[in-house]
């Protein structure tokens, strides 16, 4: 169990600790040189859908028929923008993932409920001297399945409802998030908002598949009566979507 901690805690320890070094150095030099101001921080909040799948390497589970399975995402984030046209921003966020797999008279449904951290990191680019901005995306991510079920049927077994946590699924996995966004500020008297839509990739690096699921017999992903271990791996992939709204913490847009 101390073994099974240390595998993901040590990786985010290191993943909070660079991103906190990334986001004090900025602001202490431009704190030093006067120029820090509350507007280049923000706060608010994200919605949208993630269209999910699980790539699987197993050549075992190529006869199966993928399908992506659509899955909402809602969270909050911070962002600090430096002088330099980088910004980092840290969000939690509730993200559903899963995938649809059939083949012949079996099927095969996953749902997971999860918590999603991310430290993202983003280049804004100009556009003369428009208002939209639009900004690349980068952001190490850190993935903790909290419950879901899996559906499974064929014409043998019936139909199986099987929670998450029945299931030995590896509760916790690490990816990364590319994506592209755009950015438009708007501000009166007194008041400054902004709003953006962003798109991008979860490309999960971690196998989902757990040493339990890889060491005894499953009763999901075999396409026969015989009940074999896991084979191979299980990695997350997804399309997600956003649209985001925040509001500087002064009363002014600072780009």
């Amino acid at each position: 169990m101390g073994s099974m901690k240390s595998t993901f805690i040590v990786p985010l320890f290191k993943l909070v600790a660079a991103s906190l070094l990334f986001f004090i150095l900025p602001v202490s030099s431009v704190s030093a040189q006067g120029l820090f101001s509350w507007q280049s921080f923000s706060a608010g909040v994200k919605a949208g859908v993630c269209l999910g799948d699980y790539k699987l390497t197993a050549p075992e589970y190529s006869i199966y028929k993928h399908s992506m399975s659509a899955n909402a995402v809602a969270g909050a984030w911070l962002q600090y923008r430096s002088p330099f046209g980088l910004s980092i921003r840290p969000e939690v966020a509730y993200a559903g993932r899963g995938v649809n797999l059939e083949w012949e008279d079996v099927t095969y449904k996953l749902r997971a409920n999860c918590l999603d951290v991310r430290m993202a990191v983003l280049f804004n680019l100009t556009l003369g001297k428009t208002a939209v901005a639009p900004y690349v995306v980068v952001a190490p991510a850190w993935c903790m399945a909290m419950y879901g079920r899996i559906d499974y049927s064929d014409y043998y077994t019936g139909d199986i409802v099987m929670p998450l946590s029945l299931s030995s699924m590896k509760r916790h996995d690490f990816g990364v998030f590319c994506g592209l966004g755009l950015e438009y500020p708007l501000h009166g008297d007194g008041w400054a908002i902004y709003l953006s839509a962003e798109a991008g990739y979860n490309w999960g690096l971690t196998n989902s598949f757990s040493h339990k699921e890889q060491g005894t017999s499953v009763s999901v992903l075999n396409p026969s009566l015989d009940q074999r271990p896991a084979m191979g791996d299980r990695f997350a992939r997804g399309i997600e979507i956003t649209v985001r709204i925040g509001v500087p913490f002064g009363k002014e847009i600072e780009r």
